[in-house]
């Protein structure tokens, strides 16, 4: 399942503030049982049955703020913000193998098997933390620039260097703008 919801605001001309909150989750459950097959020397020597269970559920909540001005031949545009997200992923399994019958569905559960049991589960949870900014600047729709700058704390980098510093900056020229073309 996702949801969604966002506020926009229009602060005065040019400056605009957005806040999205978004969840994603999911939820898958089975069942998968094998019969006792004494004809087949391959298969296993009694019947079994197992059940699973597994959930991920992310959430991401942003925050921006944008602004434009055009004056002149010049046009800026700038972009900060903050970004969290946190996933959490969670799976288990049980086997339960020697039931009485093969045929009735209703009495499958893994507490009425009286063979073998095992059961395994899994699980994980990471998080990321951004703050991102960025500048474009145009003259004359002509010559461009861009500079960008973001930082991210993730639960995924080492635990001694969780915060990480992304710059980038590009430039632009738009050669059809000009009028030898």
């Amino acid at each position: 399942h996702h949801r969604a919801a966002f506020v926009e605001v229009d602060l005065f001309k040019g400056l605009r503030a957005k806040s999205l909150v978004g969840i994603d989750y999911t939820s898958n459950n089975g069942t998968f049982f094998t019969p006792y097959n004494p004809g087949d020397y391959q298969s296993a020597q009694t019947n079994s049955f197992t059940e699973s269970n597994s959930f991920n559920s992310a959430v991401i909540w942003t925050n921006t703020l944008s602004y434009v001005k055009d004056f002149s031949n010049h046009t800026i545009e700038t972009f900060i913000g903050t970004e969290y997200i946190n996933n959490v992923y969670r799976q288990s399994a049980g086997t339960r193998q020697n039931y009485i019958s093969d045929i009735n569905v209703h009495e499958r559960f893994l507490s009425t098997g009286i063979g073998a049991q095992t059961n395994n589960g899994l699980g994980a949870k990471n998080s990321l933390m951004s703050y991102f900014g960025k500048l474009d600047y145009g003259f004359s729709d002509k010559y461009l620039a861009s500079f960008t700058l973001r930082r991210d704390g993730s639960s995924r980098f080492p635990e001694n260097n969780r915060w990480g510093v992304f710059p980038a900056a590009s430039i632009g020229w738009v050669v059809s703008e000009e009028s030898f073309l």
